[in-house]
């Protein structure tokens, strides 16, 4: 018995390979569909999902007498491959400056929800006091 599509298609690919040319040419794209198939997941098992969208606000943890700002994601960069350097250019809503952040501080400096950023401010002022 067939459990699995990717069983099913090789035996199908099989009876079309034993065909005329039409048969043989289904054959073949079957298993260039496969391949593509493969490929796609092969990127996707590599594929990073940012904590944010281009236009979502975020929230970071700035200054030497810590505070939250609010700032909105204007573009987001990929340095290099590693996703650690993927760089968020970020547009400040009240004062207008730019600035950055890499998306290993997500979490740690950057938020993407007002109370998380309002609950480690709160923890690293209670480690500075």
């Amino acid at each position: 018995m067939i459990k699995t599509y990717p069983e099913m298609n090789e035996k199908i690919v099989g009876i079309l390979r034993l065909g005329g040319q039409v048969e043989q040419y289904a054959a073949q794209y079957i298993e260039e569909l496969q391949a593509e198939n493969a490929a796609l997941k092969e990127s996707l098992d590599k594929a990073v999902e940012f904590p944010c969208k281009v236009g979502d606000n975020v929230f970071c943890i700035v200054g030497i007498d810590p505070a939250v700002e609010e700032f909105e994601v204007e573009e987001i960069l990929i340095k290099r491959l590693d996703p650690i350097f993927a760089v968020f250019r970020l547009r400040g809503i009240d004062i207008g400056v730019k600035t950055s952040c890499v998306l290993s501080q997500f979490g740690k400096r950057w938020f993407t929800e007002l109370e998380a950023a309002e609950i480690r401010l709160a923890e690293l002022k209670g480690e500075k006091g």
